[in-house]
């Protein structure tokens, strides 16, 4: 069953939903910028949570790796995204 939630860790490191399929723990933030860089914030809150992977969710157009387990992810491609990885 998947399970969705917000999580807030210390040192107002922030993910915006956490949520849990098939034994992966996946993390999202929403950003508004662009163009988004990536900050202490979302490798401290991927390394708290334990995530599996971080997708940055935001307004562009191209789909990106930020680091080793974070992608910027548009916000057009979030329902193509469900149906490709979460059937």
């Amino acid at each position: 069953m998947e399970q969705g939630s917000r999580a807030v860790c210390s040192s107002d490191s922030e993910v915006d939903l956490l949520f849990l399929h098939q034994g992966r723990r996946l993390g999202f933030a929403v950003k508004f910028s662009e163009a988004p860089r990536l900050t202490a914030s979302m490798r401290s809150a991927a390394e708290q949570l334990k995530l599996d992977h971080l997708w940055v969710v935001y307004p562009g157009a191209h789909e990106f790796p930020m680091a080793e387990g974070i992608t910027a992810l548009p916000l057009q491609n979030v329902t193509r995204w469900g149906r490709e990885r979460c059937r």
